[in-house]
């Protein structure tokens, strides 16, 4: 297999990858032919290697093999009853999509975006459940809507202002759709950090 013709093979194709080349390594002096690019902050102020975040990152500026790869993952999820579509797909670490369709009929998806890597400043989750269950996920920081209805069943997005704590310039997450006897509801997982935004 001939990989210097694929988009993925490089490191700008892993969005963590692609931000560690440009940041200093522990003990690495910098020269003036390499020039090191200023560390990425959180908001206690720490430093942060962003190849060993284990949460979110929000790449306010990202490369143009961050968006091919959001565009070739995942990026459906149906299910009938006891036939589904690839399980533990949007789980873990991957680049969310600027648009994620969910449908299922009597059957459930979790679409967890605690540790995913945002790329688009809104991601639309488009859902329909029919006596079933669509359940997002998302970390602290991120702004939340939910447009849809809930017919003999439940629609709904975070409770409050739906902020999570977010910044106006966060990542919006918003659920659309429709959930008929069945339930589409988004939540907060505050085991994980905070979204990292990386300007």
């Amino acid at each position: 297999i001939d990989h210097d013709d694929d988009a993925f093979a490089t490191p700008s194709a892993n969005p963590a990858a692609a931000l560690s080349t440009m940041l200093p390594h522990p003990g690495a002096a910098a020269t003036a032919s390499a020039p090191v690019a200023s560390p990425v902050t959180v908001n206690t102020n720490m430093n942060k290697d962003l190849t060993n975040i284990q949460g979110a990152i929000y790449f306010k500026n990202p490369t143009k093999e961050m968006i091919l790869q959001s565009k070739h993952g995942q990026r459906t999820s149906a299910g009938i009853m006891f036939i589904r579509t690839a399980s533990n797909s949007f789980r873990g670490k991957f680049t969310a999509a600027k648009v994620i369709y969910a449908g299922h009929m009597m059957s459930e998806e979790t679409i967890d975006l605690s540790l995913a890597d945002f790329v688009h400043p809104v991601t639309k989750i488009v859902a329909a459940a029919i006596m079933g269950h669509v359940k997002v996920i998302v970390p602290r920081g991120v702004r939340v809507q939910a447009v849809g209805m809930g017919i003999l069943g439940e629609f709904r997005g975070v409770k409050g202002d739906g902020g999570v704590d977010a910044s106006r310039d966060a990542p919006l997450v918003i659920l659309q759709g429709s959930a008929i006897l069945g339930k589409a509801e988004v939540r907060v997982n505050d085991g994980v950090p905070p979204v990292l935004a990386v300007p």
